[in-house]
């Protein structure tokens, strides 16, 4: 249900979803918008002046990821797309199918896209495909990672992916779930594999002690070289991945 607001000079809108949650909780998505979930015995006057009290924060959000969205290069023909630790050219071609490819001997990946379609479908079937490649490739690496290393000393972890801005992967040690950031299939695969080894090594150490960083030098005595690699990697293509 959209809401809207007035807030000094400036009308804005947020959406409010009911759940079952505990208290009101206010995000900026990712397109922007300010989403509301709250509790259904919460009155709706009361959303509004909590929304209104953090309104400033909320449309500062807003309005920098609108900015991000804005200044991030557009899906179109010529676009330079990372993969892999590198920038391969955009090539829009058009056919009754939806597809992409990769062509690594041409520097080239090719979107297909309906005669109708606009910049909406091509970002959604490149996203798509994105995704599709980060979730195969890092699961594979996560298995083989963990198997050759961590199996003898414990179970397994959940292995989840997220789209993230601030982080590439993190460990939850007391639920045994690492979580992966989607768009590190924009670094190189050493550099992949440094992260994925960073957050397994989290299970045995949830520190940043000496112990750990002499751990995961025993599984990867380079991995200064790897982890500097990241910091070219651009972590925030919203329309890309």
């Amino acid at each position: 249900m959209k809401r809207e607001l007035l807030h000094g000079t400036r009308r804005f809108s947020y959406t409010l979803t009911r759940k079952r949650v505990k208290r009101i909780n206010a995000r900026v998505t990712r397109d922007g918008e300010i989403s509301v979930s709250a509790p259904s015995f919460v009155r709706a006057d009361d959303i509004d002046a909590f929304i209104l009290q953090n309104a400033a924060r909320l449309l500062a959000a807003s309005d920098k990821q609108k900015a991000a969205i804005d200044a991030a290069p557009a899906v179109e023909n010529g676009a330079s797309v990372p993969f892999l630790g590198k920038c391969y050219i955009l090539r829009i071609l058009r056919d009754a199918k939806r597809t992409v490819s990769l062509l690594p001997e041409k520097g080239e990946m090719i979107l297909t896209l309906a005669p109708e379609d606009g910049e909406r479908e091509a970002k959604r079937a490149l996203s798509a495909y994105l995704e599709r490649e980060a979730v195969s490739l890092l699961t594979r690496l996560f298995n083989e990672a963990y198997s050759a290393y961590f199996e003898a000393l414990f179970s397994k972890p959940t292995l989840r992916f997220r789209r993230m801005r601030g982080s590439w992967g993190n460990c939850r040690r007391e639920s045994a779930v690492i979580t992966l950031n989607l768009r590190l299939l924009y670094a190189p695969q050493r550099a992949i594999e440094y992260v994925i080894l960073h957050e397994l090594t989290h299970m045995l150490h949830p520190d940043h002690s000496a112990r750990f960083w002499g751990a995961l030098s025993q599984l990867m005595p380079d991995y200064a070289l790897h982890r500097a690699a990241l910091k070219a990697v651009p972590i925030a293509f919203d329309r890309f991945l």
